[in-house]
């Protein structure tokens, strides 16, 4: 037996691309009147595993190192919960 060099070959894992595709995709089951709820389930259920899957990317981690780069990616930080939403300052007692 010989051995084997280079890198092992893991699960291809989805691009920006394909997470702004799967979230198109729920968003017309959404926009469908037509659509059931399992359709929306199963539509979010893919959208979640890709997003996930998303997360364990290098491009994912380039993204969270240099957040300037996430304009170029497709990426917005508060839509995509990468950074919390500012509080609203309280009202002034009248």
């Amino acid at each position: 037996m010989s051995a084997r060099s280079g890198r092992a070959a893991g699960p291809r894992l989805p691009s920006i691309a394909q997470v702004n595709r799967a979230t198109a995709q729920t968003a017309a089951v959404l926009g469908d009147p037509d659509a059931t709820l399992l359709d929306l389930y199963r539509a979010a259920e893919a959208e979640a595993a890709t997003v996930d899957a998303y997360q364990h990317s290098a491009q994912w981690q380039a993204n969270l190192d240099h957040p300037e780069a996430w304009d170029r990616a497709g990426l917005d930080a508060r839509r995509d919960g990468l950074e919390p939403e500012a509080e609203a300052e309280p009202e002034a007692a009248i």
